[in-house]
């Protein structure tokens, strides 16, 4: 909850969930970011939760430079219809 209202503070926009469920045990509802900054805690740190920040880029070459700009690399991926772009990427 705290990485999320944080990302929120510095200007992310919540697309959809962005909140704990009620009941019993640690329940998020699955959550897309945007406007997230790449150096912020929501997309250099791993959440452990249903959390997707998304960041736009302009080229591949951005594209494979934010994914590998993180702490762990735990969490970065990227996704195209293009299958010699993505191969690229191997």
């Amino acid at each position: 909850v705290g990485m999320v209202e944080r990302a929120k503070e510095a200007g992310a926009k919540v697309h959809c969930g962005g909140h704990a469920i009620e009941g019993p045990g640690y329940r998020y509802a699955p959550t897309v970011l945007t406007n997230c900054d790449q150096k912020s805690e929501i997309v250099q740190k791993e959440v452990f939760g249903p959390v997707l920040p998304v960041i736009s880029f302009d080229t591949f070459d951005d594209a494979l430079d934010l994914a590998n700009d993180c702490e762990y690399g735990l969490t970065s991926s990227l996704f195209t219809n293009n299958y010699r772009l993505i191969e690229r990427a191997r």
